[in-house]
């Protein structure tokens, strides 16, 4: 933030800008406006615009040029000052376009930060941020577009007393998003376009200015159109005091991009109602399609079910003459067992009655009819299986042994 970028003099506002002119292309400073500066300086007339009542004095050299601003003199002024410090864009952007200005108007008594009823005979505390009486010409800047109040626009063109006022806000105001630009669009409804400056520094020669205008699509959505998109130098004044660029006025190339963009909306509406109408006939056949392919669907769905009926009625019939052959198998599985019990309950008695014979000869191992070797005791005469016995076998004694018990009785 710069400390004071204006001043009050002979009850005029005065910016620091003031003490600049152009010189092919070049912002240098002016030797007689920065004198005449000092010499108000030194005389205590130059002022807090505030209204607090303090002197200020000029800092200017030639080495920086960002740093020339009104300071305030220490140890003057009755009251607090409640001066509103200028954002260096703000102060950038008016420097750059009072250098436009000195070079297209030619103007000595070119004026900054101008109350309107310097120019009319109303008591409103809007100004002009330039104003050149000897052309005609006024400029309106803005740095944010919230700023730009229809109320304030109104009473500008209405005390203009002829004077063509232009409107140019920063360029960070352009960007939308597809949102109604609400502050740009009242300066496009009073200008008939917008304009928007581009700086980089204070450095003239790079400065641009774009003009465009903004316009709904067929979806509903705000754009920006360009119309003119040139170095600030490249922007002059006709004989009437009109804007122009590259030998048009821009209102003119405005109107024409207007209606240019119009007319590829209504091409592009008609385009897109057509792609619709080819849309809808190719959704219609789709449809048609699909109804046809639901009905071979359905055919064939029913096709598949009665398939599905007839398989699991076979199936049933499977599984019920599985369930018979089971049935079966069990039962003669069932006699099977029965009769391989019965055999083997023959065998285990025809085994059990010969088995003292058995252990007579002696001769093999006595192995029952379950497989298990079979052993009797020496002591108790116990017979029994082998898991029975201590101890048991031998040369002598192959199906002989002692039971456990009586092992233990031992």
């Amino acid at each position: 933030m710069v400390t004071r970028s204006y001043c009050l003099c002979d009850g005029e506002y005065i910016g620091i800008e003031y003490i600049y002119t152009v010189i092919d292309g070049m912002q240098i400073n002016d030797k007689e406006k920065l004198a005449w500066m000092r010499d108000k300086a030194h005389a205590h007339e130059l002022f807090c615009p505030c209204g607090c009542g303090a002197n200020l004095t000029v800092v200017a050299g030639d080495r920086n040029l960002r740093e020339q601003h009104f300071r305030l003199l220490q140890g003057n002024g009755s009251n607090e000052c409640h001066y509103m410090e200028e954002g260096e864009t703000s102060i950038d952007s008016k420097v750059v376009l009072k250098c436009w200005l000195d070079e297209k108007l030619s103007d000595d008594n070119l004026k900054a930060r101008v109350p309107i009823c310097d120019a009319s005979d109303s008591n409103r505390k809007y100004e002009f941020t330039f104003l050149s009486q000897k052309n005609g010409i006024a400029v309106n800047y803005c740095r944010h577009r919230y700023n730009l109040s229809e109320d304030k626009l109104g009473i500008l063109e209405q005390n203009s007393a002829g004077i063509n006022v232009i409107h140019i806000v920063d360029q960070d105001n352009e960007a939308i998003n597809w949102q109604y630009p609400e502050g740009m669009m009242k300066v496009q409804d009073w200008q008939g376009y917008c304009l928007a400056l581009q700086i980089e520094g204070r450095d003239y020669e790079k400065a641009k200015l774009r003009a465009l205008f903004y316009a709904k699509d067929l979806d509903g959505r705000w754009n920006s159109i360009l119309v003119a998109n040139s170095k600030l130098k490249d922007y002059e004044f006709d004989e009437d005091g009109k804007l122009i660029v590259d030998g048009k006025r821009v209102a003119d190339l405005a109107k024409t991009t207007k209606e240019q963009y119009e007319k590829e909306q209504e091409e592009y509406r008609e385009r897109r109602e057509e792609h619709r109408r080819l849309v809808e006939k190719q959704r219609e056949q789709k449809r048609q399609e699909w109804l046809r392919r639901q009905k071979e669907q359905e055919a064939e769905e029913e096709r598949r079910k009665a398939e599905k009926a007839r398989r699991r009625e076979e199936i049933k019939q499977a599984r019920e003459q599985r369930k018979k052959e089971k049935e079966a198998e069990e039962a003669r599985k069932k006699v099977r067992e029965e009769e391989q019990a019965a055999n083997l309950k023959k065998s285990e008695e025809e085994f059990w009655k010969s088995i003292n014979d058995e252990f007579a000869r002696n001769d093999k191992q006595v192995i029952s009819p379950e497989g298990a070797r079979i052993v009797k005791c020496r002591k108790c005469g116990m017979i029994g299986e082998t898991s029975m016995f201590s101890t048991y076998g031998g040369p002598q004694s192959m199906n002989y042994g002692i039971c456990t018990k009586c092992m233990r009785k031992r």
